[in-house]
């Protein structure tokens, strides 16, 4: 079986980046048996140094105005349902994301990490919770932990 080396670069606070792993993941599902995927995961701080703030604030300093932003913001929201993914904005944040890459990158279990990933990225678009906040981050990774405990052997069998 052909194997392929795949680095993944993105932050849990672009709002494409969830989009685009979800189409990923489905690309790779759909070449199951025909090719191995070997992904690494590289963290992207859009933000870097950045305080975090509201997400509609970030945007209109980034688009410059409410054209551009609520343009914006209507095909994530398109896009993300279209891939089962729903983009809360009103109650999304942003800023600098080293806290949440150190916390994935430190969980030694793929599985774990790879479950702490995703939590991550509907914890901050869809749950509207402040994963700045050290309290968040670490309700989010017991919960992780938690649930792959429950799942595990559900997950090594599919």
């Amino acid at each position: 079986m052909k194997k392929v080396h795949v680095e993944i670069w993105s932050d849990y606070v672009c709002p494409w980046c969830w989009i685009a792993k979800r189409r990923f993941e489905q690309a790779v599902a759909s070449l199951a048996g025909q090719v191995e995927v070997v992904v690494t995961n590289k963290a992207y701080r859009l933000a870097k140094g950045m305080a975090p703030m509201d997400y509609q604030t970030a945007l209109y300093q980034k688009l410059g105005g409410a054209l551009g932003v609520d343009r914006m913001m209507a095909a994530v929201c398109r896009q993300g349902l279209a891939e089962g993914l729903v983009y809360n904005f009103d109650t999304m944040r942003f800023g600098d994301t080293t806290a949440a890459h150190a916390l994935v990158k430190s969980i030694s279990s793929p599985v774990v990490a790879q479950v702490m990933s995703e939590r991550i990225y509907k914890a901050v678009t869809t749950d509207g919770l402040d994963i700045f906040d050290q309290g968040v981050l670490a309700s989010l990774a017991k919960e992780a932990v938690s649930y792959t405990h429950l799942t595990l052997p559900t997950i090594l069998l599919v």
